[in-house]
């Protein structure tokens, strides 16, 4: 009887994997049989999902001696099996500048010697000039298999080059897993990248998705986006836009503290003006702390996501912990009540080690602050931006 049971085990365990993998097949010929060219997200999103239950179908249950040796060697095998299943699938950088088209699949494990149980699987469907990434996060233990997430970033043209950091522990235990992309670009050097941070605990289960977020950045000059990941930290540099259209790109920093809960950290900015554009486009929760009350309505009416400015000074004032900006502002977001071009004057004051106040706002220029012109310390306004090592960016206070 123990044996008739087996027996029916074994058979509906192999018949699950077939049908996962006959699945899989029918839905990469289905993605590659859809016209060249054709935006067809919900294809993505079934090979995805296809090769992921394929992927699950074969992977040990629960922990033990046994099935972590099996664990080990399951990438080739797989690698194998999804090559005679499906001839010409593999997602190869050989396939041309504009990609394979949709149709092709491909996958990698990564393990983390801090987390014995876990394995990492990077899943890549093909796209239009590349292929999109899911990141799934499986923790093995004596009862069980868990699938403690699945990361893949909302985007209409996919997100790629999947990377991983872990964080040291915590006094808790507790440690930080960061994934992060840039998005799929056909011929551009102005991309998009989008990160998440989970929190995980000791427990297979115990898992917080604790910070996410997606920007554009440039990737034309030589300082690609630094991610610089602490036991309860995050900081990014990276370079983007500025409200100034005259100015190409400027560098920006975004610091958070991930202990009970998320908040952003000094420093916003590494210079006076950049300090301005951040308190222009982020939320007045995260520059309240950072500015005099009675700038607050000045935050009301000039804050938007998408601001049109011009420069007309960044000069010191006769306090040397003080700096002049004058930005001639055009629109803010969605608001066209601006007839033309207003000169808006900010007061910042340097705090130190990157740390700022904005200490007034007016549309009158206030005194104390002579002189003319995009000069300051760290050179032409529009042309020299600080950029930290990752070294200064661990060291940041």
């Amino acid at each position: 009887m123990r044996k008739v049971l087996l027996g029916l085990f074994l058979t509906g365990a192999l018949f699950g994997q077939g049908t996962a993998l006959d699945r899989l097949k029918i839905e990469a010929a289905r993605a590659k049989a859809l016209p060249s060219g054709k935006d067809d997200h919900s294809a993505v999103v079934a090979l995805h999902t296809a090769l992921r239950d394929w992927i699950e179908s074969r992977l040990p249950q629960a922990a033990g001696s046994a099935e972590s040796a099996e664990l080990y060697n399951l990438e080739g095998t797989l690698r194998r099996e999804l090559a005679d299943a499906i001839p010409d699938a593999s997602v190869s950088p050989d396939l041309g500048p504009e990609g394979p088209g949709l149709g092709y699949l491909g996958f990698e494990f990564k393990w983390f010697p801090e987390l014995p149980d876990a394995l990492v699987v990077i899943a890549h469907v093909s796209v239009d000039c590349g292929s999109d990434d899911s990141v799934y996060l499986y923790r093995f233990h004596l009862g069980g298999r868990v699938r403690v997430f699945n990361d893949r970033p909302e985007s209409k043209w996919g997100y790629t080059g999947a990377a991983l950091a872990l964080s040291d522990p915590d006094s808790q235990g507790r440690r930080l897993l960061l994934v992060h992309y840039v998005s799929v670009q056909c011929a551009s050097s102005w991309m998009g990248m989008a990160y998440s941070v989970y929190g995980l605990a000791a427990q297979p289960d115990a898992r917080e998705l604790l910070l996410s977020g997606q920007h554009s950045f440039w990737l034309g000059g030589d300082d690609e986006p630094e991610f610089v990941l602490k036991r309860e930290e995050l900081t990014i540099e990276f370079r983007d836009m500025s409200v100034d259209v005259g100015i190409h790109n400027r560098t920006n920093v975004h610091r958070y503290r991930l202990a009970t809960s998320v908040q952003r950290l000094d420093p916003v900015a590494f210079q006076p003006q950049d300090f301005v554009e951040e308190w222009l486009t982020r939320e007045w929760s995260e520059m309240e702390s950072r500015s005099s009350e009675d700038t607050k309505e000045w935050h009301e009416s000039l804050h938007g996501d998408d601001i049109g400015s011009d420069y007309v000074g960044v000069i010191p004032c006769r306090s040397q912990w003080q700096w002049l900006i004058a930005l001639k502002v055009s629109h803010t977001g969605d608001d066209q009540k601006r007839p033309k071009p207003s000169t808006t004057y900010f007061v910042v004051r340097d705090l130190g080690d990157y740390h700022y106040h904005m200490d007034a706002v007016s549309e009158s220029r206030p005194e104390g602050c002579p002189g003319e012109g995009l000069s300051s310390g760290a050179g032409h306004a529009s042309d020299k931006h600080p950029w930290l090592s990752v070294e200064e960016l661990k060291a940041l206070h």
